[in-house]
Parts: C-alpha cells; sequence; structure tokens
C-alpha cells in the first residue's frame, strides 16, 4: 500500500481511543436513570407539608411502620426513619443495626427501606474492596446505600468511611492505553453525600466505622415470636399513663423533624402518609 507501519499504528491508535470514547459515553447514558427523577404535584406537596407539620408527625409514622408489619422497637424505628431523611441534606447520617442472628436487625433496615421511595435508595448484599470507586456513572447523591450484612462490606470498609465522611471518593488508577501500550493513568469519581445503613452480627466493627454512624441494637427479648405485641401494648399503656410527658415529646419531636426535613419537601415524607 506504500504506507509506513508507524503511521498505520498512529492512525489505528486514534481509531482506538475513539471507539473508547464512544463506549464510555454509552456505558454513561446507559447507567443513567431510565426515569426521569420525581417531580412533585402541588397536591402532593400540600400533603407532604401537612404530614410535616402535624403534631401527631411521629405518630404517624410509627402507624406506617405498623402496616408494614414492623412491630416494636419504636426507638429504633424512629431513628432509622430521621436518619434516612437526612439523605437530603449536607451532611447525611450513616446507621449500623446490630444484634446476633435472627434477631431482627434485617427486618428493622428493610422497614425504614420500605419509607423510602425506590429511586432514592440502593441495596447491595456485598462490596468489594476497590468497587465503590469504580461506580463510574453511578448516581448516589442523596440516596441510601444500604448493606445486608457488614461482613459482605469489610473490605470496602476504606471507602465507605471516606465517603461518609468526605461525601465523595476518587481514585486514580493505572491501566495501558490500547493504542499505544504505554501505562496511563485515569480517574474516577463517586460523588455523594450519601446515606450509609448496614446491618452486622460482629461484636467488633470497623472502629474509625463506627464513630461515623448512629448504633442500633435490636432488642433480641421483644424480638422473640409474641413479645412484640406485649412490648407495644406495655409503650402505649406508659404514654397514655403521662399526658404531660406526650406533650412534652410532641414538643421536641416538632422540632426535630424541623432540623431534618427543612431543607426539602421529601418524597419520603409523601411515601410514608
Amino acid at each position: 500500500m506504500g504506507v509506513k507501519a508507524d503511521v498505520v499504528r498512529w492512525d489505528l491508535g486514534r481509531i482506538l481511543r475513539s471507539l473508547e470514547e464512544l463506549q464510555r459515553k454509552a456505558l454513561a447514558e446507559a447507567l443513567k436513570p431510565s426515569t426521569p427523577a420525581h417531580v412533585m404535584t402541588e397536591e402532593e406537596r400540600a400533603e407532604a407539608l401537612e404530614l410535616l407539620t402535624s403534631e401527631d408527625l411521629v405518630s404517624r409514622i410509627l402507624a406506617d411502620y405498623e402496616s408494614c408489619g414492623a412491630v416494636g422497637e419504636e426507638t429504633n424505628k424512629l431513628l432509622g426513619y430521621f436518619a434516612a431523611v437526612s439523605r437530603k441534606l449536607a451532611r447525611p447520617l450513616a446507621v449500623i443495626v446490630r444484634s446476633s442472628s435472627a434477631a431482627g436487625k434485617t427486618a428493622l433496615m428493610e422497614a425504614v427501606l420500605a419509607l423510602v421511595p425506590k429511586e432514592d435508595r440502593e441495596k447491595y448484599s456485598a462490596l468489594s474492596e476497590h468497587s465503590l470507586f469504580y461506580f463510574e456513572g453511578k448516581d448516589f447523591k442523596n440516596k441510601i446505600l444500604a448493606i445486608v450484612e457488614e461482613e459482605g462490606a469489610q473490605k470496602a470498609a476504606y471507602a465507605l468511611k471516606l465517603l461518609q465522611s468526605e461525601g465523595e471518593i476518587t481514585i486514580a488508577s493505572t491501566g495501558k492505553d490500547p493504542g499505544t501500550g504505554k501505562l496511563v493513568t485515569k480517574e474516577y469519581h463517586v460523588e455523594g453525600p450519601v446515606m450509609i445503613i448496614l446491618a452486622t452480627t460482629a461484636v467488633e466493627v470497623d472502629e474509625e466505622l463506627l464513630n461515623r454512624a448512629i448504633v442500633l441494637t435490636v432488642d433480641e427479648v421483644a424480638s422473640r415470636p409474641g413479645a412484640s405485641t406485649s412490648s407495644s401494648a406495655r409503650a402505649r399503656r406508659w404514654r397514655a399513663s403521662s399526658p404531660a410527658r406526650s406533650a412534652r415529646r410532641s414538643t421536641a419531636a416538632t422540632t426535630t423533624r424541623r432540623g431534618f426535613c427543612a431543607p426539602s419537601t421529601s418524597s419520603t415524607l409523601t411515601s410514608a402518609s
């Protein structure tokens, strides 16, 4: 053909780089949400604000939990709910649900996630050491990252800690350029902030991760068959015995919900009503 080999290699390298760029764009497009973010109607917004400002907000949240089949563990359920709503804040909370095996930790996590819109949560059974770094194109911003078992994410503990404290993670990885064969460095970036919730049976959990999270311990006595109902009945009798106590709790709940929810009329409020 009368063309030098160096010229052919150069042209082929340019073609390969162009194809890689097209592949990267196609992959990023494929990872985008298939449905657009939900936009609240005026009716939904009014309903959410009515729930947000209602005097019995806490009672209504607990009633929604019970309608989902989650009975008892009222304090843990409320803490889990408010932590889930905090995903809309600049610095979301993190939650570790701890108990022995089959004591109800996963049920508590599932109950919290049930009150969160599907598009606002991502759940995994396990994460490998560098998996979070390579979620390029995956949108975690203002979402919940749920991990069923902490043991399945031990290798990813470093990335989880960074994502929780810094609100984003970035890694520079070295690979071979298919066009030139030379080593090149590529940067991967995953943006938060993200609310992290995970369950564990481990007695010892990564100390730095514990320092960044609220630890919820499941009442293993109440989780036994028949115990949850009696515990709820005792709690209702205790509340009814002190109207003044209930009034103080209602005032405190109003202050708390403003602190968590004022930045956004979260769709979580709509799903909880």
